[in-house]
């Protein structure tokens, strides 16, 4: 749903906006808003991948040491989001 909302602004946003001044402003807003909470998700994800990455080699556990890989790579990407994003608009 939220992918989806996001989608629908983006393409506004792409088309030069609605025409109404102030509800551009406020979708310009919106997406600010929701590419700042994914790349601060992403940090936190980035932060728990890199501690279960640490636990994993402390403890020789190398079954854990892809999952903990791929969080580390997710988050990065949900930090770099609003780079991608901002290629498109």
């Amino acid at each position: 749903m939220i992918t989806g909302l996001f989608m629908k602004i983006n393409n506004l946003m792409m088309t030069g906006g609605t025409g109404i001044s102030s509800l551009d402003t406020g979708l310009t807003k919106l997406k600010t808003l929701t590419i700042g909470v994914v790349a601060g998700i992403g940090v936190v994800i980035v932060g728990w991948g890199g501690f279960e990455l640490g636990t994993a080699l402390f403890q020789h556990d190398t079954s854990q040491i892809p999952n903990a890989i791929k969080k580390i790579v997710a988050g990065v990407v949900m930090i770099g989001v609003g780079a991608l994003i901002g290629l498109f608009t």
